[in-house]
């Protein structure tokens, strides 16, 4: 049957308004996932929130209504497209350091609240008392933890040695993480594949690495996981040194993912020379205010950012800096509000900087 001209209207009108929701759906597609090491007070602070931050934490995400998932729920909800609950959070801990066995474990298990631990076997096995050991884990099993990936040693892992190949590298670093996979389940049983980037440095070709081995991929860049993020490399949002302020710990907690479906470069390793980086986002049209959307360097410098808003397609931003990015870790970080509450869009790009010589910083 022939539609009148009234009904092709009215046929297109409600194209319209699906193609235009398209972008709310997926951007409530999302959690945060909060990236924690330390707690402790005489740990070094950069990686550190004291107990009693800790604890206060614990109580504004209570507070708040926010519903704590184990961590292999959220990604298996993403993988599969399930549609995600709104205020929905994991809790990760990274390295298994023996101050979160001491200071955060009671509490969350005090709450029945699921959580994970990223572990490297060499840490567990060392002669140190900084780490949990594998009859500490062991006796946590049972209480709402999952242990995960961090390769055997915690290294900087894009990096490759002196006279190393791409080839040699690529088998380093997969028997590192086969190996620490198998520590692990020998001590603790079966666990899920999910790997979390040491120091946060990750590179397509380990995120490569990565997905043909089997597991997802978690880094150290601030933004909620989401659709719009790849699950080789989803956000976490860190909960060490500065950025775990009580203060801050809401407007991350109802962090909304900034729809970006297109991004010009992939990769955040920049080479010895590269020092003004640039981005190219397309961002699918929604809920956020474009003309709002300011974007900062990890300095808190204002970087320079161009908009061009098209109303029926995806709006283009560029981002780019006028001066040189100092070697070391960096980031590009953009945020936008939202027209329809206090919620906030978040997006953010890590860089790893080696020197004018191409010779790579120390730890961060």
């Amino acid at each position: 049957m022939l539609l009148s001209k009234r009904g092709w209207f009215y046929l297109v009108g409600i194209l319209l308004v699906w193609v235009c929701l398209i972008p709310y759906t997926w951007a409530a597609q999302h959690a945060v996932i909060l990236h924690y090491e330390h707690v402790s007070e005489r740990t070094p602070p950069k990686q550190s929130i004291s107990p009693d931050d800790f604890a206060k934490h614990l109580k504004i995400i209570e507070k708040e209504g926010f519903q704590v998932w184990p961590l292999p729920t959220i990604l298996s909800y993403l993988r599969t497209r399930k549609p995600l609950p709104d205020k929905v959070i994991a809790i990760t801990f990274d390295r298994a350091y023996i101050s979160v066995y001491q200071n955060a474990i009671p509490l969350l298990q005090a709450r029945q609240w699921p959580f994970t631990l990223f572990i490297s076997a060499q840490d567990v096995e060392s002669i140190y008392p900084t780490f949990m050991t594998w009859k500490m884990l062991k006796e946590v099993q049972a209480k709402g933890v999952t242990f995960a990936n961090q390769a055997y040693r915690y290294d900087f892992l894009v990096r490759l040695q002196a006279q190393e190949t791409p080839q040699a590298w690529y088998q380093r670093i997969l028997t590192s993480i086969k190996e620490n996979q198998a520590r692990i389940e020998m001590h603790l049983g079966k666990q899920p594949k999910i790997f979390a980037y040491p120091y946060g440095e990750y590179s397509p070709e380990l995120q490569s690495l990565i997905a043909k081995a089997g597991y997802y991929g978690v880094g150290q860049q601030e933004g909620p996981a989401s659709l719009y993020a790849s699950l080789t490399a989803l956000p976490r949002f860190s909960m060490t040194g500065a950025h775990a302020q009580v203060a801050s710990l809401s407007s991350k907690l109802y962090a909304l993912p900034l729809p970006v479906i297109k991004q010009t470069p992939q990769s955040s390793v920049l080479d010895g020379q590269e020092r003004r980086p640039s981005v190219y986002l397309e961002l699918e049209n929604g809920d956020y205010r474009l003309q709002s959307l300011n974007c900062y360097d990890h300095q808190g410098h204002l970087l320079k950012v161009k908009r061009e808003k098209n109303h029926l397609q995806a709006s283009q931003v560029w981002v780019s800096t006028t001066y040189d990015l100092q070697a070391g870790q960096g980031y590009f970080q953009c945020k936008a509000p939202s027209k329809e509450s206090a919620r906030t869009y978040w997006w953010m790009m890590p860089w790893f900087i080696p020197d004018e010589n191409g010779r790579w910083y120390r730890k961060p």
